[in-house]
């Protein structure tokens, strides 16, 4: 199972630029080595504040930019070990009520579901919310499991809160949510009244809470009405957000849970009609445990409730719901007419034969990522160079991306990401003749006759499908 993992993220981590909100987040995280604030994030160079997120995973990129360098692999490091976390978590998770096969079959699952490997692979924070979710799963399936709660336990819990709050704020809490609804369901007062919530609590509080402070001591009302008011509550009301229909998150299963959507129904309906496994039962599951069962069932119902209450329907919001699918998943395969071809010859050998073609087919040059903006990567020894070459002596060349309609942050965060220059906005009203000799300018194509027509004396650096960069010469 590991190697298996270990060979689709290899893969998947592959080639190509940052592009979007993770381009955004690669260069929030440069800017902090660059800079060295590592406490207040910026859209830019310290003129606009970034309050969508908490800081962990810029943090964590950072420290990765620190040893391997700027490189969109180095960002994408960060999640992928959270994903490798979320399947090693899934499989112990699962051991709680399956055999070793089954287990290991759910991590398998969960590594090569698209929609899992699709966020694992991006710089995003979204398998770092599951692996501490599912670290919340694994506190609770410690205390359902036993007669008398342990410290490790109760410790953990606050431990994956406080972390998961600081990677992107209250999602993580679902995770105790359903330990508490399983411990309500299973009558389990000593956890459900236990005075060592408290204890939890105070350690998640002790992670989360001084950041939290610090930033409201230094931006005020500002940080909580971005933070907690546009980024948090309006992703409930709709009012930032646009709404999408409730059976949207069945939609994207429908389009991309393949192949293992069979599987997972067939698993689903193995799970309604077993109530009691026999202990000389099929080999599919373990002798009984009802209480990692009432978990499963929890975590299943409770979080599907809360991500439909969610009114935009990201198929990313799914993931901390990906590895109990993919135990369902491993469930029906086992259940399936392929179980005995799955567990003699594929299950064993999968995690070589996995490891041997991804390196045949890394050393062969396999195109993985896609370069979203491969002008940039392409002008970026230039622009480079002229940075270098004005030195400290002399004001370095900016970077003009001209945006006729619309503010293009994320783009800039990548031209910012992948080069040593400043970006900033050329908006349509100003017009080309503002720009200064020396700098370099960014044109959709769709504009590049009014910027050929009204740009000083210039250069082109480079041209490709979607954008001109420019060099004013005079």
């Amino acid at each position: 199972m590991a190697l298996f993992a270990l060979a689709v993220y290899a893969l998947g981590v592959g080639k190509g630029d940052l592009r979007n909100d993770s381009a955004v987040y690669g260069w929030i995280a440069k800017h902090m080595v660059v800079s060295g604030d590592y406490l207040n994030l910026y859209f830019d160079w310290g003129q606009k504040s970034y309050f969508n997120k908490p800081p962990l995973l810029f943090w964590l990129a950072a420290a990765s930019f620190r040893v391997f360098g700027f490189e969109p692999l180095a960002a994408r490091a960060v999640s992928v070990a959270f994903a490798l976390g979320c399947v090693a978590v899934t499989y112990l998770l699962a051991r709680k009520r399956f055999t070793p096969t089954v287990s290991a079959t759910a991590g398998m699952v969960l590594a090569a579901s698209f929609p899992f490997m699709r966020w694992a692979v991006g710089f995003r924070p979204d398998a770092g919310v599951a692996f501490f979710f599912l670290l919340c799963l694994l506190a609770g399936a410690g205390m359902l499991g036993s007669m008398r709660t342990r410290w490790r336990d109760w410790l953990l819990m606050g431990a994956a809160i406080g972390l998961g709050f600081m990677l992107k704020g209250p999602v993580v809490f679902t995770g105790p949510m359903i330990v508490a609804v399983t411990s309500a369901w299973l009558r389990r007062r000593d956890i459900l009244f236990n005075p060592r919530w408290l204890a939890a609590l105070l350690l998640a509080l002790a992670i989360a809470l001084p950041w939290h402070i610090q930033q409201y001591l230094r931006w005020g009302d500002e940080f909580i009405a971005a933070y907690f008011g546009r980024e948090i509550a309006s992703r409930f009301d709709g009012s930032s957000f646009k709404a999408e229909p409730i059976w949207g998150y069945a939609h994207e299963l429908l389009l991309l849970y393949w192949p293992w959507l069979p599987f997972t129904l067939i698993g689903a309906w193995a799970m309604l009609k077993t109530r009691r496994a026999r202990a000389a039962g099929p080999a599919w599951h373990a002798p009984p445990r009802d209480t990692t069962t009432a978990l499963f069932t929890a975590w299943l119902l409770v979080y599907g409730l809360a991500i439909h209450l969610v009114t935009r329907k990201y198929d990313r919001y799914l993931l901390p719901w990906m590895p109990a699918l993919a135990i369902l998943a491993a469930i029906g395969l086992y259940r399936s007419p392929l179980r005995g071809v799955w567990r003699r010859w594929l299950l064993p050998n999968m995690g070589w034969v996995s490891v041997i073609a991804a390196v045949v087919l890394l050393a062969a040059g396999l195109r993985t990522g896609m370069v979203y903006m491969p002008e940039i990567t392409d002008a970026a020894p230039v622009i480079n160079a002229a940075v270098r070459e004005a030195g400290p002596a002399r004001t370095p060349p900016v970077v003009y991306l001209y945006e006729n309609t619309h503010d293009d942050k994320d783009t800039r965060c990548t031209i910012m990401f992948s080069t040593e220059a400043r970006c900033v906005p050329l908006k349509g009203g100003v017009g080309f003749t503002a720009v200064p000799p020396g700098q370099f300018v960014v044109v959709p194509v769709q504009w590049r006759e009014k910027a050929e027509r009204e740009l000083p004396a210039h250069e082109v650096v480079t041209r490709g499908k979607r954008y001109v960069i420019y060099r004013v010469t005079g």
